[in-house]
Parts: structure tokens; sequence; C-alpha cells
């Protein structure tokens, strides 16, 4: 078998789930990165402005522009089409309201660096913001990415069809073929790094 026959043969192996919880262990990465960034503060009392711009814009575009999507407007919109969704749609609507709650931190926690940025990083109410948005995401992601892994994969994993799950994987693969176009996935790596190389971690 040469070498394009054998990862053929690994592509039909795959499963869009596996492919989403691969993801989840770069969020988690992102989670740690987030966590130390807030102990930092929480010790020094001073905010790593670059760290934590960094990780918001590694939220923004991995976590919601390629990873949500492949949950909301791909794997979800198939799951959602089929009868024997019709008892396990309700299970999706708190995975949704639970995305918006993360938009919803993040964008506060964006707010709260921009006003420390104005007031300065010693800023006591602003860096209590930053901390309390940074654990409160953290902590929302965790569980989400957990119950999804445990329970709603595994829900639509089992109705969908092999022809589903491979239209599925096409447009998975279009989505990181977009993100490997515009360099996206190497600066994604490279960002990733280099916060965890600044904490420690």
């Amino acid at each position: 078998m040469n070498n394009h026959s054998h990862k053929n043969q690994n592509n039909k192996l795959q499963k869009p789930v596996d492919i989403l919880k691969k993801e989840h262990k770069f969020i988690w990465e992102i989670i740690k990165i987030l966590e130390g960034s807030a102990r930092s503060i929480e010790q020094s009392g001073k905010v790593d402005f670059e760290i934590l711009n960094d990780i918001i814009n590694l939220i923004k575009n991995f976590n919601h522009k390629y990873h949500r999507r492949k949950e909301e407007s791909v794997l979800f919109k198939v799951a959602e089409g089929k009868r024997e969704m019709t008892w396990v749609g309700g299970n999706i609507v708190p995975f949704l309201r639970e995305h918006e709650e993360g938009s919803e931190y993040v964008r506060t926690l964006a707010d709260a660096l921009e006003e420390t940025v104005k007031k300065g990083a010693t800023d006591k109410k602003s860096r209590k913001l930053i901390i309390k948005n940074i654990y409160g995401y953290a902590a929302l992601l965790s569980s989400h990415m957990f119950q999804e892994e445990k329970t709603l994969y595994p829900k639509i994993e089992a109705i969908l069809s092999k022809q589903e799950q491979e239209n599925i994987l096409k447009s998975f693969k279009q989505l990181n073929d977009e993100m490997a176009a515009v360099g996206d996935k190497e600066r994604f790596e490279n960002m990733l790094k280099d916060c965890k190389k600044k904490l420690g971690i």
C-alpha cells in the first residue's frame, strides 16, 4: 500500500467527533494559559497585556471562528435535521447557550483589559474583573467540553450515517484548508507556544 492510499484509509477511519475532541486538547492548553495568567496577576499585581491579548485573539479565532463553526454550522446542523434528534435536540440548546455565555466572558475580559490599559496596569478594580472573567470562562469551558465529549457527541455520533459522517468530514476539511491557507494554523500554534514559554508552563 502506498502512502497516499494509507492516508486515505486513515481519513476514512476518522470520525467528526474525534476531530473536535482533538481540537479540545488545544483549547485545554488555552485554558491553562488563561489560568496561569490569572495566578500571575494575583501573585504579582501586574497584568501581562501581551499574553492576554494573544490569548483573546486565539479564543476569538481558533475557538470561535473554526471550532465553533464546525460544531454549530456543520455537526449540530446535520444532527438537528434527523428524526432521531427530536429527543436529543433539546440537549443541543444548553450547549449553544454556553457558546454565547463564553463569548460574553471573552467580550467582558477584552473590555476589562482595555480599561486596564487606560487606567494603568495597577488598577485594582480592572485587575479583579480580568481575574473574575478568566476563572469564569475557564470553568465554563472546562465543564462545557467535558459534557460535550461525555454526553452530546456520543448521542449525535450514534444517529449519523456513514455518508453523513463523510459529508461532515469534508466540511471540516474545508475549514481546515481555510485555516491553513491564511497561515492561521501555524500562527495559532506559535502563539500558544510563546505564551506557555513566557508563563513557564
